[in-house]
């Protein structure tokens, strides 16, 4: 009668307490905002360069080579782009 219904069934059951489901959710929500703040072209290091001609964010090791290499082209969009196109970003909290 609280309205819970199934799904407070299923987790009593499997022994899956409001707690355990809480921090199971904190968990997916922390990875989906590291994998947001994480380079698209390498997944390894966080954001911290855009290219403001698209204002798409990449890290600065990633954008580097792409201006070495001559491959001046945004990895997501394909927009053309050139070292002053480039600006570094900041995350503050």
């Amino acid at each position: 009668p609280n309205g819970g219904g199934h799904e407070e069934d299923v987790r009593r059951r499997e022994g899956v307490g409001e707690g355990e489901e809480k921090g199971s959710q904190q968990q997916q929500m922390l990875d989906m905002t590291l994998n947001m703040l994480r380079c698209s072209v390498c997944h390894d290091r966080f954001k911290e360069v855009a290219i403001t001609r698209c204002f798409h964010l990449f890290c600065k090791p990633c954008i580097d080579l792409n201006l070495s290499s001559r491959h001046r082209k945004c990895p997501a969009c394909g927009e053309r782009f050139g070292q002053d196109d480039v600006k570094s970003v900041f995350f503050t909290h």
